[in-house]
């Protein structure tokens, strides 16, 4: 499990919601409610957001396990929706384009161990 965590107080309820992005509106978020429902709630409803820490969440009773494990489902989801996604842009790229691809993931494994 992850270490740290965004959340946003809600300025009525004083519950902690998982934060994860903003969504559609200007004003919106999409957030991980106590009961371990995704939503796109209204950002002006709720504190900023800030980065804390799970276990001290967890054993302050401000997120229950529903949030963690339906916040942990949604990053393995995406993940692997965002490794399908790439996969079929790959698959469209002409033999050149491929090679060209694969030596600027090359160059830039190699600037950054450097």
């Amino acid at each position: 499990m992850e270490n740290k965590i965004e959340v946003c107080k809600n300025r009525s309820s004083g519950k902690y919601f998982i934060y994860i992005q903003r969504s559609g509106g200007n004003d919106e978020a999409l957030l991980v409610t106590p009961l371990g429902e995704i939503k796109s709630l209204k950002m002006r409803l709720f504190q900023s957001p800030e980065e804390r820490d799970v276990n001290q969440l967890l054993s302050e009773c401000l997120l229950t396990e529903k949030q963690i494990e339906r916040w942990k489902q949604y990053i393995e989801y995406r993940a692997e929706d965002i490794v399908e996604y790439c996969e079929i842009l790959v698959e469209q790229l002409t033999p050149e384009q491929r090679n060209w691809l694969l030596k600027e993931l090359e160059k830039s494994k190699s600037s950054e161990s450097t």
